[in-house]
């Protein structure tokens, strides 16, 4: 395999977290508009991290290459193409997916088919009807996966044969909302008259059914070991529970105006992240004490608010013009993101939390060294994709793999290639 190397810049920005918010927004839009018009002096090129690949991606099926050791600061650099996964039949694009636990299938729903790859070969599967499948999950043993209708009917298929098993449930009152423990094959659901009903989908049986909130449920989590689970509604509530038990551990009022929209757990499980329209507050779970109030702008987490796996990092992405790293420990902004924010923003951090990547639709998909978030240059990478149309992304949790989802269709797939 051919490895050609990408230019890398570093970013140099005044990001103090003494300026307000609209400043540090204005200035990086001017940046922006400048380094698309005249050159710009503030963005220079530089050697080091440098992840390649190729010039392009084309519809023409390419070998198929195995990745050979997890992507990490050390190895970046020679990230390569992998290969392509690709849908028999009209391109659509992959909505929906889940990964194994051991991150070697995946499954993906398109506008038809439910589909199953196999990452160490690139080989499709099994592909299925769709139906009105609109969420999938992968079970802990990986012998199964589930779909989950809008009606709220779960199903259970054969994980290497994509056979159908059964249907084992309806949920009536459910809402949309939905929030899944991949470890224990733990599965909440939201829904509109407040409850929250949590499944053990390998067992087919209901483990627990909250009655959470006199209004619909609006977001879900569960935290890291999968013995606590956070439900929002409208209303302003959020109540994190001992699910198993039903029984309350924290109460937490926002205000009868605040629906909590998104709902994240700090990996030490110490913090929660709740989101609201143009804010992201960061609650104690010890005594459900507010620590910070974050300014993220409307709409700034419309798409994502993210930890890095070592808690030192939070980020936020959707309809704002930049993507903004925290410091979950103090609230205070270590970074902003240029370009990163938009349609179908996505990110996600390596395993290591010693890199991000990060997609928008319409954008290049780029990598951030984050050993240099706080600093005031950012160094960042562009993957060499003649597509910029990625609708959402995926890093495994082996760390191997860097998923792109296709909005058109195909699914890119980059990780580091084996010598030779």
């Amino acid at each position: 395999m051919t490895v050609k190397p990408l230019k890398f810049v570093v970013w140099r920005l005044s990001n103090s977290p003494h300026r307000p918010f609209a400043y540090r927004i204005t200035l990086l839009l001017v940046l922006l508009l400048a380094a698309c018009g005249q050159p710009n002096t503030e963005i220079t090129p530089t050697a080091g991290f440098a992840p390649s690949g190729p010039d392009s991606l084309t519809p023409t099926p390419i070998r198929w290459v195995e990745g050979a050791s997890p992507i990490t600061l050390d190895n970046v650099e020679q990230i390569a193409y992998l290969g392509r996964l690709d849908a028999p039949g009209t391109p659509s694009t992959v909505f929906a997916y889940a990964l194994s636990p051991d991150s070697t299938r995946l499954i993906g729903l398109n506008n038809d088919l439910i589909l199953g790859w196999n990452l160490l070969t690139g080989d499709l599967l099994f592909q299925t009807s769709r139906g009105d499948s609109a969420r999938v999950f992968y079970s802990p043993d990986k012998t199964e996966f589930y779909t989950l209708t809008i009606g709220g009917n779960l199903a259970a298929y054969d994980a290497e044969t994509g056979v159908f098993k059964t249907q084992f449930t309806t949920f009536e009152n459910y809402n949309g909302i939905t929030t899944y423990d991949s470890e224990n094959g733990w599965l909440a659901l939201g829904g509109l008259d407040g409850t929250v009903q949590v499944w053990d989908l390998l067992g087919r049986q209901m483990l627990a059914a909250l009655d959470a909130h006199d209004l619909s449920i609006s977001a879900l989590a569960f935290n890291q070991n999968g013995t606590w689970l956070a439900s929002g509604s409208g209303g302003g509530k959020i109540t994190i529970w001992e699910w198993q038990t039903s029984m309350p551990v924290v109460n937490i009022t926002m205000g009868a105006n605040r629906t909590p929209l998104r709902l994240a757990f700090a990996p030490d499980n110490a913090q929660l992240a709740s989101v609201t329209v143009n804010e992201m507050q960061l609650w104690s779970t010890a005594d459900g004490s507010l620590k910070h109030a974050l300014d993220i702008g409307p709409g700034g987490a419309t798409e994502l608010s993210l930890y890095s796996p070592d808690g030192r990092f939070l980020v936020n992405g959707g309809n704002v013009p930049t993507m903004i790293v925290w410091n979950p420990a103090d609230g205070s902004v270590l970074n902003v993101l240029p370009g990163v924010g938009g349609d179908r923003t996505s990110a996600a951090f390596s395993p290591g939390s010693d890199l991000l990547v990060t997609a928008v639709l319409g954008k290049p998909v780029a990598l951030w060294d984050t050993t240099y978030f706080g600093d005031e240059s950012l160094q960042q990478a562009s993957l060499p994709l003649a597509s910029n149309t990625i609708f959402s992304l995926a890093w495994t949790s082996d760390g191997y793999l860097i998923i792109l989802f296709d909005a058109t269709g195909p699914i890119h797939v980059w990780g580091i290639a084996p010598p030779g």
